[in-house]
């Protein structure tokens, strides 16, 4: 019998295949989102089948092809470049960068001088130049990686079993090779030292914490790009380790350190309103090995029972964990007579934005942390000069004092000390926690509800008194409920 005509419930989709495929009836039939998405011809039978096979050969230009190419202007670097690089800096005398910073050593003249040596000498090595790329390129696409397809195509084409089996082989290789440097390298585990209540680091800390830099990230304003951080280890360690310890020593953030680039990236490919997009801080590099130093003492000083329903920057602790944790809570609690569960999904609306840097050290005080340390996140968070860059267009700097950087390594573990006294008032609610990602638990007893709303009402007022605001268009509930009769 022939197959039914999916077109009144489907009506998007478009059926390809326009021949008799048995007899004189179609009984197989292709149906794709996409119009004209394959070409469909008539094959041979297979064997002893009474039906005709089909090919489908794609018709249809992929997205990369579609999309529009764009002019992009990259810093290329020459054989050598590297290694000249290196020997710049190894020849670089930086006690004269902090001598000339006046007597007392002005701290924002002495880094703002020692990254735009650093960034200059950059120039000095690289050439720039302009290429042509597609805006959803893949970072794994390199010259060497399309140099493998092309020799892939041909040896399929020419037939060659065993050249095509060895050529696969290299471009998976190399698409492992270049995917890997995309992730971050291995971090470490070293502690921050703290004396006399102020803390300090090492310069073994920070050659750790740079090897451990993605290469393919981002420079920040200062276009200081990871690749050199991490080859310059060993010539760069000294000087940025004294620039870091007299940051913390007189609890000041270098204004060039603090400067943000942010970046409009569309959320959807049809963009409708502000909202549409995502804005992408660009901060910099050498700010981000900085607080990872940073953020390490943080956590030693840290209570290791502090809000144990929080499960980011929580050792041996991920989303798996928080997910399992709620549904344990649920389902042991459905196992009961007469009993249901109510969920509420909370969206905080930018919530790392509306963070007040005053009331968050004084939770921090609360929480055991050092005052020079607070001081130190103080003067972090305040005073951030911030500009918005599309394509080659910037905006005028404005400063900013509350919230936090999206592009910073710690703010979410700010915004979790900031939250940590967000828990649950009764027994029979839990308040499970994932960075910003909040969500109460009730479990519901004999249809009495009182304590959940309750709850409900308090994480409100406790969000007023926070700054905090709920996003009641993408806040949820859900109600889990296996009673036959209700």
């Amino acid at each position: 019998m022939e197959c039914a005509n999916l077109k009144s419930v489907l009506p998007k989709f478009h059926q390809h295949v326009n021949f008799a495929t048995r007899g004189a009836k179609a009984l197989d039939v292709v149906y794709a989102n996409i119009s004209s998405a394959y070409r469909v011809e008539p094959r041979p039978h297979l064997g002893y089948s009474e039906c005709m096979s089909v090919m489908l050969i794609p018709a249809y230009r992929p997205i990369v092809r579609r999309s529009k190419l764009l002019l992009k202007q990259v810093r290329t670097w020459p054989a050598g470049a590297i290694s000249a690089l290196q020997v710049c800096f190894e020849q670089t005398t930086w006690i004269t960068f902090k001598e000339a910073a006046t007597d007392t050593v002005n701290l924002e003249e002495y880094t703002a001088s020692v990254t735009g040596y650093i960034s200059k000498c950059i120039d000095d090595v690289t050439v720039s130049k302009t290429i042509i790329t597609c805006p959803n390129q893949k970072l794994w696409m390199t010259a060497e990686v399309r140099v493998l397809l092309r020799t892939r195509d041909s040896s399929f084409r020419a037939g060659d079993r065993e050249d095509l089996r060895k050529v696969r082989a290299k471009l998976s290789r190399a698409i492992r090779k270049q995917s890997l440097r995309t992730h971050r390298g291995s971090m470490d585990t070293s502690k921050t030292l703290v004396t006399h209540g102020k803390c300090a680091v090492t310069a073994a800390d920070v050659r750790r914490t740079l090897h451990g830099v993605n290469p393919r990230k981002a420079a920040g304003p200062d276009n200081i790009l990871g690749h050199v951080l991490r080859e310059c280890v060993d010539q760069l360690a000294d000087v940025l380790t004294d620039i870091f310890n007299i940051s913390l020593s007189c609890t000041i953030v270098p204004t060039c350190f603090k400067t943000t680039t942010t970046v409009p990236v569309p959320r959807k490919p049809t963009v409708l309103c502000l909202n549409d997009y995502r804005p992408v801080a660009l901060t910099s590099i050498i700010m981000k090995c900085f607080e990872r130093l940073v953020m390490r003492n943080i956590k030693t000083q840290l209570p290791p029972s502090l809000d144990p329903l929080q499960f980011m920057y929580r050792s041996n602790r991920s989303t798996d964990d928080a997910i399992a944790t709620t549904l344990h809570l649920a389902l042991t609690h459905l196992d009961k007579k007469g009993t249901y569960v109510r969920m509420l999904f909370i969206d905080f609306s930018s919530a790392f934005n509306t963070i007040v840097p005053q009331h968050l050290i004084g939770k921090l005080s609360l929480l055991g942390l050092n005052t020079s340390l607070c001081n130190w996140i103080l003067d972090f968070l305040t005073g951030r000069p911030q500009s918005v860059q599309i394509g080659s267009s910037t905006s005028n700097t404005t400063t900013l004092s509350t919230g936090a950087p999206q592009g910073s390594i710690f703010s979410s573990l700010l915004f979790t000390l900031l939250t940590h006294d967000c828990a649950a008032m009764h027994s029979l609610n839990h308040i499970i926690k994932f960075a910003d990602d909040t969500t109460v638990v009730g479990l519901i007893n004999k249809d009495n509800e009182s304590a959940y709303r309750e709850e409900v009402r308090e994480l409100v007022s406790w969000c007023k008194a926070n700054n905090l605001y709920l996003n009641v268009d993408k806040t949820k509930q859900m109600v889990v409920d296996f009673r036959r009769t209700r």
